[in-house]
């Protein structure tokens, strides 16, 4: 279909009436030999002039002369027609996160009505389509593609399964993918803080307004003296709501066994905490909602917590600093006091080298009392939580100490760190205990607390079991291995590649994953639990924005101006060609 670049050149056209015009006025004169002018003078001033018309003389060159002013017309429009070989670049935005999959106004979901209209604008236009899924980092789809088939199979990978989506950012993306005449197409459930505009993004929003009920939080004690699960549910609607909380026991046979069964009220805009009882035995358990529109947000499941415990052992001489370090030993649920197998050596003497992390307690007889300022490296993980205000700390009066300073006073380094290319740690503590203040205020089992805290971060095994969607579980080992196989939730297995005896896996999907290790099989799930995602009273319907057409025409269309000036240059060349060849029988007659 020809499109006009600049459509007011067609006030070009007036001139074919002028045109007329002048032939209907003119005045026709043919050859006579006469012997004087002097009688005909009378007969050409009344003819010069005057309203009388005509007859329409050569209606061949009018004709030409018509047709020419015609066709130059038109070029001045600056007409273009499609040529079939030109694809435009079309970088469509993908909505990644989990609302997508709520119910839509066709009993669809939003996701699937969203694939309906990319499917119609594909079919309407020529198009080379990238995809952008807005997830909370954007993230390419694949490579462009200009057919449906192609287009089709990167739309599988589309799963809406993200917590939140950085749209602003994955439109910045595309923008920078499109270039300067590309289209950007936004495909979400909710209206833009402001519309589109520039006339390159258009933004389509499937979403529907409604109440939805959903998890918003849910934990699994690992006190096995009480152990109990802790659910958070929120009504994100505008009225009362009474919603059934079914919990399951799921045991290795993948069977369902209820544990609890209970109808929760909520006001509207209500969040309630329920406390669950469980026994310390039960293995998996799933928790579900009432069925509603977002069906995503109605079930978690919590694992056992990981018990990351962390094999300590004493060496300490000092009869009152062993009391004094036991009770402070005692306060972390992940220390367990043994003498084999020991993660974690805490001793007041030199002790032959194994590969235990080891702290090793200097009590100088030498020592001053230093009350501060003390310097604490606060990005270290034994400073976190420590305050020194006010406190006595006794201790050797030597500059020197090995490792990495952690706390000084001054230049007096007090506790430091050597790290060794192993991954094991080991560290100096000077400390007079009896002249110190230190070991009677909450610092002491805090230090210590966080001692624990950090080996146990290093303890083979998952750091944490139970994970929110968006979240990455942490994975250590002690095996000699170069590689870990991961089963996501769907089925789909692939191999991480280790990096030292410590890895970070990204989730993607809710649901439980499986690592196959030389340790053996762990498991970890990932529920979806966002207060804001599962918010759909703000979700919206409607197509915002216009591309721009004069940048995109000039891609899809091509200018036939040059055609029209071809034909005027040819009508022109006849034109002249008759009109000399009229002076030539002139002059001959």
């Amino acid at each position: 279909m020809p499109t006009l670049m600049a459509p007011l050149a067609l006030i070009g056209l007036a001139s074919l009436p002028a045109l007329a015009a002048i032939y209907y006025l003119r005045n026709r004169y043919r050859r006579q030999t006469v012997s004087s002018l002097m009688l005909w003078e009378h007969l050409t001033q009344a003819r010069e002039g005057g309203m009388r018309m005509q007859r329409l003389q050569t209606p061949l060159l009018f004709l030409l002369e018509l047709l020419a002013l015609s066709m130059l017309t038109l070029a001045a429009t600056g007409p273009r027609a499609m040529i079939s070989t030109t694809r435009l670049p079309l970088v469509v935005v993908l909505d990644d996160s989990y609302s997508m999959q709520a119910a839509g106004t066709k009993k669809a979901t939003a996701r699937e009505e969203a694939i309906d209209a990319i499917h119609d604008e594909y079919d309407r236009g020529r198009y080379n389509v990238r995809f952008v899924l807005a997830g909370a980092e954007p993230q390419m789809l694949g490579d462009a593609v200009s057919d449906r088939a192609a287009m089709d199979r990167l739309l599988e990978q589309w799963r809406c399964a993200a917590p939140r989506a950085d749209i602003d950012r994955a439109v910045a993306l595309a923008s920078e993918l499109g270039g300067t005449v590309g289209r950007v197409l936004v495909l979400t459930d909710h209206a833009p803080i402001e519309a589109p505009k520039g006339g390159k993004v258009q933004w389509w929003a499937f979403g529907r307004e409604r109440p939805n009920v959903a998890f918003v939080s849910a934990s699994r004690s690992s006190d096995l003296d009480a152990p109990r699960c802790l659910f958070e549910i929120v009504n994100r609607g505008d009225a009362k709501a009474h919603v059934p909380l079914r919990i399951d026991m799921v045991g290795d046979d993948k069977q369902r066994h209820a544990v609890h069964a209970s109808t929760i009220d909520l006001d509207a805009g209500q969040t309630k905490s329920v406390f669950i009882d469980i026994k310390p035995d039960m293995p998996t358990l799933v928790a579900t909602l009432g069925a509603n529109d977002l069906a995503i947000d109605n079930e978690v499941t919590l694992l056992p917590a990981n018990q990351r415990v962390v094999r300590v052992g004493l060496a300490i001489n000092d009869a009152k600093l062993r009391g004094r370090v036991e009770r402070a030993i005692a306060a972390s649920p992940q220390a367990l006091m043994t003498t084999s197998g020991v993660q974690l050596l805490i001793t007041d003497h030199t002790v032959p080298q194994t590969g235990a992390w080891t702290l090793q307690i200097d009590a100088e007889s030498d020592a001053a009392a230093y009350v501060g300022p003390f310097v604490i490296d606060r990005v270290h993980p034994l400073a976190e939580g420590l305050s020194l205000a006010g406190m006595i700390w006794a201790a050797g009066k030597s500059e020197n100490l090995p490792g990495r300073p952690i706390i000084m006073a001054g230049n007096v380094p007090l506790l430091s760190d050597v790290e060794f290319p192993t991954g094991r740690h080991e560290l100096h503590l000077r400390l007079r205990a009896d002249l110190s203040t230190i070991v009677d205020s909450p610092n002491w089992p805090i230090l210590f607390w966080n001692l624990v805290a950090w080996r146990g971060e290093h303890v083979p095994g998952l750091e944490r079991t139970n994970l929110r969607l968006g979240e990455d579980a942490a994975w250590t080992t002690d095996a000699i291995t170069q590689d870990v196989k991961l089963t996501d939730p769907d089925g789909k297995t692939r191999t991480i590649p280790l990096a030292g005896d410590r890895v970070t896996i990204p989730t993607r999907l809710p649901g439980v994953y499986t690592i196959e290790s030389p340790r053996g099989m762990e498991r970890f799930v990932v529920n979806v639990l966002d207060r804001d995602e599962s918010d759909l009273s703000h979700r919206h319907a409607d197509r915002l924005g216009d591309w721009a057409e004069a940048p995109t025409l000039r891609w899809d269309y091509q200018s036939v101006a040059w055609v029209f000036g071809l034909i005027a240059a040819g009508l022109l060349t006849g034109h002249l060609y008759l009109v000399g060849r009229s002076a030539r029988q002139g002059s001959l007659s």
